[in-house]
């Protein structure tokens, strides 16, 4: 049996964040390579994936994927699959909404900021309210399963005043869960020589979340080096 499954083989995106890999990896992949749902129901109907597999859906932003509301409705509303979905936040989607109230999706939107400048400078796009009232409508489905995302990027929003702004649009937002993260771009450049200043940073960030009451955890760029011990 398959009971792990990442989709994400298209680069489309209704945001332009200066952490891109599409900024230093050019993909000429668009939001309708190929049909994946097709694959995915044969899997499904010929037993070949397990009842509570995990499918991680990425892209690209999924939510505009032309597939994106079928394949949750397939697998997300009727509780088959445990579904992870990365997005930005930007648009709505309703099965994302009903996948989440159902239990079994879980949803990481990367805000990164704590006020609009701040997103209009990482995202290079005017969209920010729009991401607070989707957050909201997320969380009011089922909160633990809504995670805040906050990517560290280095001279944008790496300093505390930010991280409290974003803290406290957690708060309002009924947000539970929040991950902490480093920007991939800036590791690659320093090859893992990581300024010991943003390992401190990163801690006060946690500290910070989990003495407010949020259940805060590091991500996968950074937990890496943290993990190796690399100061």
């Amino acid at each position: 049996y398959i009971n792990f499954i990442t989709i994400t083989h298209y680069s489309c995106c209704n945001a332009d964040c200066v952490y891109c890999s599409n900024n230093y990896e050019p993909s000429e992949r668009t939001n309708d390579v190929y049909k994946v749902l097709p694959f995915l129901k044969y899997l499904k109907d010929n037993g070949i994936i397990r009842q509570d597999c995990e499918l991680h859906l990425g892209g690209g932003e999924f939510t505009i994927y032309s597939e994106a509301e079928d394949i949750l409705k397939e697998f997300g509303e009727n509780g088959f699959a445990k579904i992870h979905v990365a997005t930005n936040g930007i648009k709505y989607s309703e099965g994302l909404y009903n996948s989440i109230k159902k239990g079994n999706t879980r949803v990481v939107i990367s805000l990164d900021s704590g006020t609009r400048k701040t997103f209009k400078k990482i995202k290079r796009i005017d969209a920010f309210e729009k991401v607070l009232k989707n957050i909201k409508l997320y969380t009011s489905a089922n909160p633990p399963f809504v995670t805040l995302k906050y990517i560290i990027i280095p001279g944008v929003n790496d300093n505390m005043r930010e991280f409290e702004k974003f803290l406290k649009i957690c708060k309002n937002s009924d947000v539970e869960v929040i991950t902490i993260d480093i920007e991939g771009r800036y590791l690659r450049k320093v090859e893992n020589n990581i300024n010991p200043f943003y390992f401190e940073l990163a801690e006060k960030m946690k500290n910070l979340a989990n003495k407010k009451g949020f259940y805060c955890f590091y991500h996968a760029f950074i937990r890496q080096p943290i993990a190796k011990g690399i100061q």
